[in-house]
């Protein structure tokens, strides 16, 4: 699949769960869990977490655009034009780190998008973490379509409801229950 047909997918999908209109702060906090897991993966060598996280940042990222009307197909493919550095020439536990910068710099621009105030913009900062993404992947041996490509199969026919302006999957409803 390209990346085109990945991101068309994932909006396609965004709408019908209702995640489109969604609060953008609350896609955040999904960025933050994903992001997460990609640097558990990351600590633990776990090539199979890394490739998921990867691809599930991707969604994220691209449900994240569907919400503040950005295109994700110009963000992404643009990406793919600025990269000139070979992946294995950083430490990925320094790549990481900066990965983590720009999360945090996009939900400062969000916060500041939502008080209407002005300050960084959205896309800019998207468009490096989809790099930095892409630059994690490759370190790792894979393309950021593949590791897309591995979360959009996971989630295609993955059922849930909506909680809060957050999409959750079955499974966690019932994990929910036992507590």
């Amino acid at each position: 699949m390209t990346i085109t047909d990945l991101i068309e997918n994932v909006k396609d999908w965004s709408v019908a769960k209702g995640l489109d209109k969604s609060d953008a702060r609350k896609q955040m906090l999904k960025l933050f869990e994903e992001f997460g897991e990609l640097n558990a993966g990351i600590a633990k060598n776990n090539t199979t977490l890394i490739k998921d996280s990867i691809g599930d940042v991707m969604v994220v990222l691209t449900i994240l655009c569907q919400q503040l009307n950005i295109d994700a197909r110009e963000i992404f493919l643009t990406a793919d034009s600025l990269t000139i550095h070979h992946p294995k020439t950083l430490e990925i536990e320094v790549l990481s780190l900066i990965t983590g910068g720009l999360v945090g710099k996009l939900s400062t621009a969000i916060l500041n998008r939502t008080n209407r105030t002005h300050g960084i913009k959205s896309n800019l900062i998207i468009r490096e973490i989809v790099l930095k993404l892409h630059f994690i992947s490759k370190y790792y041996d894979f393309t950021k379509e593949q590791c897309f490509e591995t979360a959009w199969n996971e989630i295609k026919d993955r059922q849930g409801k909506m909680v809060d302006g957050v999409f959750v999957k079955d499974s966690d409803l019932e994990e929910g229950k036992d507590a």
